[in-house]
């Protein structure tokens, strides 16, 4: 097969790539990558290809076979309208079909897209069969309390940081949260919107069950809104969730999210690494 495509397609994708494509008949002719935050400590990968038939497709190359072949699992359980599933699972390569629209990071921000998106995610949450009820997310806090010693010990932050940062944890902990299918990226950058309107979620990979009150906490880092939009966002949500469990955790889940984004991006070696940490303290400080 791949005497027939151009060799800096074949250099660009990689032999796993070109195998899983050739799974499903397809020739490369063109192909971009569109990784969203490349690291220099893996060889995870995105793509946009364009095959000899007129097809386009994504091709993702993940860190493990196991995590492509969990979020197929989910999304192919889940059979959600708004979560395309991938064509072909090869390994730790998945093929997705490409969604035409227009992302919505492109578009304005108005009440009725934000409604949109909080009903998606709400309905990724709140999917039949899957929720369970009041654990206590002690596993959370002690990943937390690993990667900020991580973050240490990388000097990344100071110790009266870190300090701070362990008190808080373990006061604002909820005794209790509720679990489900999480998202752990859901925001503007990974939703396109069809001419019709509805909004398709097209980076699905970190589907897994977890705690769906950090989930929300991850759309709040990872989706930049004024605080006007996100209260909107948030009260829609939550009208959809009337029986979660009460009490306000929100600064815990918070410092939760950041605290991760933080240790994997100093991990892997990503771009903008410091972000996250310019996030923590302003939690830290508020």
């Amino acid at each position: 097969m791949t005497a027939a495509i151009h060799s800096t397609i074949v250099a660009l994708l990689g032999p796993d790539i070109l195998a899983a494509l050739a799974r499903i008949d397809g020739v490369p002719i063109a192909a971009d990558t569109i990784t969203g935050l490349p690291a220099a400590r893996t060889d995870r990968a995105t793509f946009r290809i364009v095959l000899e038939d007129g097809r386009v497709v994504k091709a993702r190359r993940m860190r493990r076979a196991r995590k492509a072949e969990r979020f197929t699992r989910i999304i192919r359980a889940l059979a959600h309208d708004s979560l395309p599933a991938p064509l072909l699972v090869d390994g730790r390569v998945t093929i997705e079909a490409w969604i035409d629209g227009a992302i919505v990071a492109t578009l304005p921000l108005d009440h009725d897209r934000l409604v949109r998106a909080a009903d998606l995610l709400a309905s990724i949450h709140l999917a039949a069969g899957v929720r369970l009820r009041g654990r206590a997310p002690s596993d959370v806090v002690a990943s937390t309390r690993r990667r900020l010693a991580n973050l240490s010990a990388r000097g990344a932050l100071a110790r009266d940081e870190v300090d701070d940062a362990l008190h808080l944890l373990q006061r604002l902990a909820p005794s209790a949260a509720d679990l489900g299918i999480t998202h752990n990226d859901f925001c503007a950058e990974n939703l396109v919107e069809l001419p019709g309107g509805q909004l398709v979620v097209v980076d699905n990979e970190g589907l897994r069950q977890g705690f769906l009150d950090y989930d929300l906490a991850r759309t709040w880092y990872r989706w930049s809104m004024s605080d006007a939009h996100w209260a909107t966002f948030v009260a829609r949500y939550r009208s959809s969730r009337t029986d979660a469990l009460p009490g306000d955790h929100e600064r815990f889940w918070r410092m939760a999210a950041v605290v991760k984004s933080a240790h994997l991006r100093a991990a892997r070696c990503t771009a903008d690494a410091v972000a996250p940490i310019e996030r923590l303290r302003a939690l830290l400080a508020s």
